[in-house]
């Protein structure tokens, strides 16, 4: 089960929301090689951020953001995530970053699938660099409070997202990588 934010650590939140997405794509798993459903959080255009734990929360509308490195999630939306993932979303260990934050698991074998692979990684399943993985990826929204401590992706990528599920719009693919796939020309 996920581990909601106890008293302490909702204080240390970054991020909050009346409603939340969970974004759902698939990865091969680097165990396995089986595809299996992986996960992240996504705030659209209304949510609220603040720098650090002393600071005023910010309404942020219109600047969507996709979350990974997600340390703690409130009580409510952990049991919401756990019970549309089967779990599969859940804290566990990375001995890689040596800390703990909520992660996907492998369908098939069960194994941790970290947040650089599927956020950073040239590729990753919510890093889209073509029509097919965009359209690859689904939203499901969820109805819950959400208060999170995580980092979030550059406002582009979740624009791309959000802008081809909410209204149909298809990026500018304008270039080819090595291997042939349409990229963005302009990915600042």
């Amino acid at each position: 089960m996920c581990r909601p934010l106890g008293e302490n650590e909702s204080a240390r939140a970054n991020f909050r929301s009346s409603i939340f997405y969970l974004a759902e794509a698939i990865a091969e798993c680097w165990k396995c090689s089986d595809e299996t459903k992986v996960y992240c959080i996504l705030l659209n255009n209304d949510y609220q951020e603040r720098e650090d734990r002393r600071g005023a929360w910010t309404d942020v509308k219109g600047s969507p953001v996709l979350l990974y490195d997600v340390e703690v999630i409130s009580k409510t939306a952990s049991q919401h995530i756990a019970e549309i993932t089967g779990n599969r979303y859940r804290l566990d260990y990375s001995q890689t970053i040596e800390a703990s934050y909520f992660m996907n698991h492998c369908e098939s074998c069960g194994i941790r699938q970290g947040d650089y692979f599927l956020h950073d990684q040239m590729y990753g399943a919510f890093l889209p660099r073509s029509h097919e993985e965009v359209a690859a990826i689904s939203l499901r929204a969820v109805e819950a409070e959400l208060e999170t401590y995580a980092a979030g992706s550059d406002r582009e990528t979740a624009s791309i997202v959000t802008d081809y599920f909410f209204h149909g719009v298809i990026p500018e693919w304008t270039a080819e990588d090595e291997e042939g796939r349409q990229t963005l020309s302009d990915c600042e």
